[in-house]
């Protein structure tokens, strides 16, 4: 679905329960936190972690299903290292694997395990047995030759837009070169409309909501 189809979901939800129009900012509003809501849920929230087991509910330790969920916003890239500093993408949300140059494996460790880490004598800081410590903004890097490094990674959703010109009688009507599609897919869509619209105070089930999706896609509003 793209943003306009979303929009023509909502704004005929809105009808059905008998609220006022859905205005193009009110919409991108709701969706948009809505959205920021379910990849925060999908990808683990502090709350979601006990005390004895370092495992989310739901959450990047997770399954198969939630990572193919994710995969639209899974990216990769090859770090530069300056003198044993990686700068972070700047899209950067969450990490999810660190490899040198040779497709060794970097492993993470804690600030205040890195004096013990750098002391090892029985396993020091190598090419093939490299690690970092992580930074607000960037991967210290050790052993500090390592010039690069590839990453794959989660990015925050970007927000939806939709873009809009105005006709002859002032109305908005959509403008695809002006608008930002949603990059989720299909059914995790829908979840979010769901979310967005209890964010409205309208209260659907799933069934429901498929239903207001077919009438809308099928028929228009």
């Amino acid at each position: 679905m793209n943003v306009n189809d979303v929009y023509r979901i909502m704004r005929f939800i809105a009808r059905k329960n008998q609220l006022e129009s859905l205005s193009p900012n009110e919409f991108e509003f709701c969706f948009n936190s809505a959205q920021r809501n379910y990849y925060d849920f999908l990808v683990g929230r502090i709350e979601q972690y006990r005390y004895d087991k370092a495992v989310p509910r739901v959450g990047i330790a997770m399954t198969d299903n939630v990572m193919s969920r994710l995969t639209p916003f899974q990216l990769s890239a090859t770090v530069s290292v300056t003198t044993g500093s990686a700068t972070k993408p700047a899209d950067f949300n969450k990490l999810l694997s660190m490899l040198t140059a040779s497709n060794n494996r970097v492993q993470r460790v804690e600030e205040n395990r890195l004096a013990e880490r750098l002391n090892d004598s029985i396993d020091p800081p190598s090419e093939t047995n490299a690690f970092y410590v992580e930074k607000p903004t960037a991967w210290s890097i050790y052993p500090s030759t390592i010039a690069s490094i590839k990453v794959n990674y989660l990015k925050v959703p970007n927000n939806v837009v939709w873009g809009y010109n105005l006709d002859g009688l002032g109305r908005p009507v959509y403008s695809p070169g002006t608008s930002t599609d949603p990059l989720w897919y299909d059914n995790d869509i829908d979840e979010i409309i769901a979310r967005a619209c209890k964010i409205l105070g309208i209260s659907i089930k799933e069934n429901a909501l498929v239903s207001y999706g077919q009438s809308v896609i099928n028929t228009g509003e």
